[in-house]
């Protein structure tokens, strides 16, 4: 069987949750042996360059610049794989983000030569043409990164026989506590040594549009705003997904924004901005003292798995999918959303109360070995798309 994904974006490109969700995948499949009937080709649209590259006996990788002079450029590129290789099922990576024309030359493909396509959503629907995408094309399955979701899903009349649920993993090898990592952050904002770290992680666009608010930067900065003079010892890192080169323009108006308000708190001294690649991840959640996603809603959480792998206790809100992963005073400190009071309460209880932090640690490194380990979230994704 020959499984093709498709992903709008190349991970050379951008860094988010999506990327993160491709790098391991394309770890997983490379080292793939459940059955050696399966060959797996993974395209990467919008890249910056065409490039193929073999990763293994069964794992293909291409990126490739979508031609956008050239409407049929997709379908072109479709059937030259179909030819070469041969596809037996499709799996469409949050098709929700892309121009629909897009969308149909592709389901069409599927339909003309009797394939399977499956639409991966990472993402809530948030317009006519997103729910129209999900709801009423046939898909063989819509796969949801969480139950919040499937249950937005749901709401918009998406049939429910052909919703399933199948969380994102961690790779607890690449992620995990590890004390040589502990000064990365240091080292690279030049801070002292003996400074302790708040992180945040995430986006600050998703296509042309800033997001600041709604990953709860402001919130965050106003709640560290409340204590900074009481803990001088404390800094707070940003740290941003880089966008791919085409947004520059909507990513640094954000980065901008984002600047100005860091600012108007008078704050330029202790929080600080860093763009880093994926690579380095493991090394900032390492040098960091407490992670915090205050969004206002969240499809799943990504960061937050990967913090609590890496030993960092987590304060997030109580929204989206982010209730299927944290558990208050068990696995992290749960706030509401748009409420840096109560954001800096939980802040001040990791540390004041140093046996609820260890705690918590421990219970949440525990929570994602149980529940949220890459290899077995992705046999189980893989389950779904090869059964």
């Amino acid at each position: 069987m020959n499984v093709l994904f498709i992903f709008i974006n190349s991970y050379k490109e951008s860094l988010g949750g999506i990327e993160r969700f491709a790098l391991n995948l394309i770890k997983y499949l490379s080292n793939y042996h459940k059955n050696n009937n399966h060959s797996f080709y993974l395209l990467f649209l919008n890249s910056s360059e065409n490039l193929v590259e073999k990763i293994s006996d069964n794992l293909i990788v291409e990126h490739f610049i979508l031609d956008k002079n050239e409407p049929n450029s997709l379908h072109k590129k479709l059937n030259e794989i179909h030819s070469q290789y041969g596809v037996d099922k499709l799996v469409l990576e949050n098709f929700i983000f892309i121009d629909i024309a897009k969308v149909i030359q592709v389901y069409n493909f599927c339909i003309t030569r009797s394939l399977s396509c499956f639409l991966h959503i990472h993402s809530f629907p948030t317009n006519e043409v997103q729910t129209a995408i999900v709801r009423d094309f046939d898909w063989e399955k819509v796969i949801c990164v969480s139950y919040s979701v499937a249950g937005d899903c749901l709401s918009k009349n998406v049939n429910p026989k052909k919703l399933v649920v199948n969380h994102l993993g961690v790779d607890t090898e690449t992620f995990k506590p590890n004390n040589e990592y502990k000064k990365f952050l240091h080292k690279y904002f030049e801070l002292d040594d003996k400074r302790k770290i708040i992180l945040h992680a995430s986006r600050i666009i998703t296509g042309n549009r800033d997001i600041l608010k709604e990953k709860g930067f402001f919130t965050l900065l106003e709640a560290f705003h409340k204590f900074y003079n009481d803990y001088q010892d404390y800094d707070l890192v940003f740290s941003i997904a880089k966008a791919p080169s085409r947004l520059n323009e909507h990513f640094f108006a954000a980065l901008d924004k984002l600047k100005n308000y860091i600012e108007i708190y008078n704050l330029t001294s202790r929080v600080h901005i860093g763009i880093f690649d994926s690579d380095e991840m493991p090394q900032v959640y390492n040098s960091s003292d407490i992670f915090v996603l205050a969004s206002e809603n969240e499809t799943f959480g990504q960061v937050v798995i990967e913090a609590m792998a890496s030993g960092v206790p987590v304060i997030t809100t109580s929204v989206g999918g982010l209730v299927e992963i944290a558990r208050q005073e068990l696995n992290a400190m749960v706030v509401s959303p748009n409420n840096p009071i109560a954001l800096e309460k939980a802040l001040l209880t990791y540390i004041k109360q140093s046996k609820v932090r260890k705690n918590i640690i421990e219970n949440s490194i525990r929570l994602v070995n149980e529940k949220f380990e890459l290899k077995k979230q992705l046999n189980m994704f893989l389950d779904i798309i090869t059964a």
